[in-house]
């Protein structure tokens, strides 16, 4: 019989499961939730309990599943279909919303919803860094990473296959080591997936929805987290994440797995990375090597002509410097034009705009001005800078994107000469 581990992880805790494989997947056994505050100490003792384990069942292969507080979610609104096409459009929706550079982080997407040309899809990104750790330590000992998850996810779509919610809004609620998640669905879609580490927070977001109709569901170690509605407790532990996991037909799948993949490369791809090294230094001896000899007799005599030049015509020198000072000189006075423009273009935008908008970016790249922000009206926005005489060929260069009540907005023109 083969066994597959299941690793539950949050930042400063991680529990290990062992499961069978085959029909059954039976739980055979279930180590304790170990908590660290220290990440050194934590890594290090996660890394003797999997060896441990991986001796006694022969692990191979395993899945990690996160806290959800460790990723950050977006639903989106976009006009495409295809998935490819959303593959391509989801980290440029999203780069300018992310604290650091969107290379920094694993991302993974799924559609909720398509109807029309538009299609609503959950976008979730976590750090390289907080993935990398869990990945070495699994390929240190010779076990595979199937799949990276999350445990709010797997739990939920778990809630939402087994329980009827049919034309109504639902709160579902999880507590897990210390903090709460949040899903409001309307049906089974995902409208919102919210964290919150205090619980006065979730308060406050609860008591926004007292005065609609909804059900509120609560999984977690206590008793409800408030005392303003009631909801209806589910257990769930991690017997239900582990079943989860494999559960084939998901209303969500999150999975960062095919991102971390490309990180990790195989030893066949190591292989053929030497090898294809290896050609280029063969390339440099033969070829390389003799035509550098060459150049560096070439630059040589090229040196020795320039030098005969020089003390032959000094009218030579002479006009090649004052042909170096007009050229600096143009380029002042194009950097001193482009700096005007921008700030004219700045001042009739702040005379232009709308009371009720608001821009975050400004770009102006001699030829064309590029800005975003947020309007309650973005088509407003659109007309007023039409009508100024300042500016022409106005017009989106990206969807706008409902956030809130206001409209992201993206908007591309060129300045009136």
């Amino acid at each position: 019989m083969s066994f597959i581990a299941i690793l539950k992880l949050s930042h400063s805790s991680y529990q290990i499961g062992v499961l069978s494989k085959g029909l059954s997947r039976k739980l055979v056994e279930l180590k304790n939730e170990v908590e660290e505050n220290d990440r050194a100490t934590l890594f290090e003792r996660l890394r003797k309990d999997l060896a441990e384990i991986a001796r006694t069942y022969n692990i191979k292969q395993c899945y990690l599943s996160l806290s959800f507080q460790s990723v950050t979610a977006f639903i989106l609104t976009l006009p495409l279909r295809k998935r490819n096409e959303i593959r391509k459009a989801v980290p440029y929706e999203i780069e300018d919303r992310l604290p650091l550079s969107i290379n920094e982080y694993l991302v993974a997407f799924d559609i909720l919803e398509q109807r029309g040309g538009y299609s609503d899809i959950l976008v979730m990104v976590v750090s390289k860094k907080d993935t990398e750790q869990y990945i070495n330590i699994c390929n240190e000992l010779g076990i595979k990473v199937k799949g990276i998850r999350i445990t709010f996810v797997e739990i939920l779509n778990d809630f939402i296959k087994t329980h009827k919610l049919r034309d109504k809004k639902t709160v579902f609620i999880h507590k897990d080591g210390g903090s709460y998640s949040a899903a409001l669905l309307n049906s089974s879609k995902i409208l919102s997936l919210r964290h919150f580490r205090n619980p006065e927070f979730l308060t406050k977001y609860l008591e926004s929805m007292v005065k609609e109709e909804m059900t509120f569901y609560y999984s977690g170690p206590d008793n409800s987290p408030s005392e303003i509605m009631p909801c209806e407790r589910i257990e769930y532990d991690f017997r239900t994440l582990s079943e989860a996991i494999f559960i084939r037909k998901k209303k969500v799948r999150i999975d960062f797995y095919i991102t971390a993949g490309a990180l990790y490369p195989s030893k066949y791809i190591l292989g053929v990375t030497s090898l294809a090294m290896l050609s280029l230094l063969l390339y440099l001896f033969s070829v390389l090597i003799p035509y550098y000899i060459d150049y560096r007799e070439l630059t040589d005599l090229q040196g020795k002509l320039k030098a005969i030049e020089t003390e032959a015509s000094d009218v030579l020198n002479m006009n090649r410097e004052l042909d170096e000072v007009d050229r600096r000189l143009a380029e002042l006075v194009i950097l001193k034009n482009k700096g005007f423009r921008a700030i004219e273009a700045l001042s009739a935008l702040s005379k232009t705009l709308p009371e009720h908008s608001w821009i975050i970016m400004f770009k102006y790249n001699g030829q064309t001005i590029d800005i975003s922000g947020f309007s309650e009206r973005a088509i407003d926005i659109l007309k007023s800078l039409e009508g100024s005489d300042k500016f022409k060929n106005v017009r989106f260069s990206s969807p706008i994107v409902t956030m809130q009540n206001k409209e992201r907005f993206v908007i591309r023109m060129e300045i009136e000469q």
